[in-house]
């Protein structure tokens, strides 16, 4: 517009000289040159002018059609949640779900990704209860940031690592979460050596340092090789000093599994260290196919 010659944003006439007004919204200057009269002014701001609905201040339609999607400019990312329908405000990747709703999502997606039979395990079918409920306790007060789960097969020992795992994502408490077997990430390291192998080394165990949650089952059939044990002992290294949640699943006891290393590593100094950090920073967490062996082992009469 010219500063001679403007034209009303209310009536269109043109005109020379302006009152100036301030908008009665936020970060609102004044605005001499669009309106030629006190009284157009007014009529604009009560024509255009409304609350949003989500933080109660002033906002204005510039569209002058309706009162737009009821939000002022800082309300826009406010959104409907496509789960419950609540309005929240959208941040990072989460752009569909409140947060109530995020850890349902995530916990749904995670699920789907277990496999066979561990897919349809129940709480209540798990064979030592009493496992279950101190991996729990150990979830929720997360005094220390690894649990040692050790035991016979057919304790249950996977499946109540999975559903701690599945509660904490529906609690928000984690940032993904990753199920991985001992030979899985022996075979990972190895595939990643090799010429023109299955990706990039550094970027995969990059991931594994930083996934929410992880587990590590059937860690006693870790091949000890040099270079996969030293990754090994750098990923517990990274997790445990850095307080992630970290899940150790092994069918030997820990003193037997340390004593199978010591008698296949390379490097003892290793294995002793990787045992110093375990008992320092990890809840040992026994499991028993039944009630009679776990009170025989902890020295009470069933």
């Amino acid at each position: 517009m010219s500063a001679e010659r403007n034209k009303c944003f209310q009536c269109c006439a043109y005109f020379h000289r302006a009152t100036a007004h301030t908008f009665p919204i936020k970060n609102a200057g004044p605005c001499a040159s669009w309106f030629c009269s006190d009284a157009c002014f007014v009529a604009y701001v009560a024509e255009n002018v409304f609350v949003c609905r989500i933080c109660q201040g002033n906002y204005l339609n510039v569209a002058r059609t309706g009162k737009g999607d009821g939000k002022c400019s800082d309300c826009k990312n406010v959104l409907p949640c496509v789960t419950c329908g609540m309005e929240f405000r959208k941040e990072g990747t989460w752009k569909h779900e409140c947060w109530k709703c995020r850890g349902k999502v995530a916990a749904n997606k995670f699920w789907c990704g277990v496999r066979g039979v561990y897919h349809e395990t129940i709480a209540a079918k798990i064979p030592d209860q009493v496992g279950l409920a101190q991996l729990r306790q150990w979830a929720e007060e997360a005094e220390q940031p690894g649990a040692l789960v050790t035991g016979e097969t057919r304790c249950g020992k996977t499946r109540s690592t999975l559903l701690v795992m599945r509660q904490r994502i529906l609690d928000g408490n984690e940032d993904g979460a990753l199920w991985l077997r001992g030979p899985e990430f022996a075979n990972g390291v190895v595939d990643r050596c090799k010429p023109g192998g299955t990706g990039d080394l550094s970027e995969w165990l990059e991931e594994l340092r930083a996934v929410g949650f992880l587990f590590l089952d059937e860690i006693d059939k870790l091949k000890p090789s040099e270079k996969v044990f030293s990754e090994f002992f750098d990923l517990l290294e990274y997790r445990l000093c850095d307080s992630n949640p970290t899940v150790l699943c092994t069918n030997a006891s820990h003193h037997e599994w340390q004593k199978a290393l010591l008698k296949k590593a390379e490097n003892r100094d290793t294995v002793k260290a990787l045992f110093g950090r375990i008992y320092e920073f990890c809840l040992p967490v026994p499991f028993f196919r039944t009630p009679e062996l776990r009170a025989t082992a902890e020295g009470v009469a069933p």
